[in-house]
């Protein structure tokens, strides 16, 4: 989903869209993934590699400010996880994108983004990852 990617903001906006998209297509599995709890919490472990290295490169290019590397990490992972959480349970359809977008726009302004830049970023990354038949539009994520 990144592979290509170089800015870290596009990059951390993907990953929460991904996320979503990854927890649609295979609830099983993205719940077996999140419940290593204690790799989780620890941004060294290999888990924690990609979000870490954003991080980092957010940082030292001025996209994130005023965080460390450690806040910014479990800052990433909880949004994250929230996101997810709130596409778990049916929510009402019309929400679907525009609530996605928003979250992953807080998430880039809490890492320190200027607000349009988190916005234009967050509304890319939820249209390239989340529309489709594999997104399916995000609505939930028990359909």
């Amino acid at each position: 989903m990144n592979l290509n990617v170089e800015d870290p903001a596009e990059r951390v906006a993907r990953a929460m869209a991904a996320m979503i998209r990854y927890a649609r297509v295979h609830p099983d599995r993205y719940l077996s993934m999140v419940n290593l709890t204690e790799r989780r919490a620890d941004i060294d472990a290999p888990i924690n590699a990609g979000a870490r290295h954003d991080i980092e490169r957010g940082l030292a290019s001025g996209q994130f400010s005023d965080i460390s590397v450690e806040t910014g990490v479990f800052m990433m992972l909880s949004m994250i996880a929230s996101a997810v959480d709130y596409f778990s349970v049916g929510r009402k359809a019309d929400a679907g994108e525009s609530v996605a977008c928003q979250m992953a726009a807080m998430l880039l302004r809490a890492l320190g983004v200027e607000s349009r830049r988190a916005r234009t970023t967050a509304e890319v990354a939820v249209a390239d990852l989340l529309a489709g038949e594999n997104g399916t539009k995000v609505l939930h994520l028990t359909t």
